[in-house]
């Protein structure tokens, strides 16, 4: 989803109680954690709610 500023990218799980996080900050801790327990493929599901701007 688009941030409150419409200028960056959130993550979040919708109609949920989570709190909205920057889409740098989860790709950066898959990127350092994903490997680390296990060898295998992270499967990543992604639903686009963006402006074209930001995708």
């Amino acid at each position: 989803w688009p941030n409150a500023s419409k200028e960056d990218v959130d993550v979040l799980h919708g109609r949920t109680l989570t709190t909205p996080v920057a889409l740098i900050k989860c790709l950066t801790s898959i990127k350092q954690y994903a490997f680390v327990a296990s060898e295998y493929p992270v499967v990543i599901t992604l639903e686009d709610h963006l402006t074209p701007d930001l995708q």
